[in-house]
């Protein structure tokens, strides 16, 4: 019974607020940061195979016999802060022979693409578009961060490469780049 009565004795010493002893407390921060950071898929090789000619004789021979050869591949884009979305890119040229025969102006040994990147979403950054007929850079601002599964699509349109291809092997280059402004 002694010590019951100890037990409550100390529990009621304890719990009245005018013996219990005085408080203090302090604010602090608590801090991280996080780099800022954009990352691109490695887009996929685009190969059209052997383009279509007009193979028949008369005026349209041997130009290229379809309007257009569409190529499209999802690559991840994403940036964790405001940024640019750029695509370079040169023609494709003609590995196997130049252009400089006695009747060069019918022929060409370039082949004129575009390119466009754009959000799957159509929202999340602004569309980026690039003809290498035009130029060799295109570059978008986008204000806000970004992560998507964007869409890369490469472009053969005939209106682009009104000359006759002569035959070979065509290779040219294109980036995306995002990354500071």
């Amino acid at each position: 019974m002694k010590k019951l009565l100890l037990a409550a004795a100390a529990t009621a010493l304890i719990s009245t607020p005018a013996l219990a002893g005085p408080t203090a407390s302090d604010t602090f921060l608590i801090g991280a940061g996080v780099q800022a950071e954009c990352s691109v898929d490695d887009p996929d090789t685009v190969n059209f195979g052997l383009l279509d000619i007009e193979e028949d004789s008369g005026s349209d021979a041997l130009l290229l016999s379809e309007d257009r050869y569409v190529e499209r591949q999802r690559i991840w884009a994403s940036c964790n802060y405001p940024t640019s979305i750029t695509l370079d890119a040169i023609p494709m040229i003609n590995l196997l022979q130049s252009n400089d025969g006695p009747d060069a102006e019918d022929f060409t040994d370039v082949i004129h693409y575009r390119l466009r990147m754009r959000a799957d979403d159509n929202d999340d950054f602004a569309e980026v578009n690039l003809r290498t007929i035009d130029e060799s850079t295109s570059s978008e601002f986008q204000p806000d961060a970004f992560h998507n599964r964007a869409v890369l699509r490469t472009v053969i349109n005939a209106n682009d490469n009104p000359e006759r291809p002569l035959a070979g092997i065509y290779l040219g280059i294109a980036q995306v780049t995002l990354g500071a402004i």
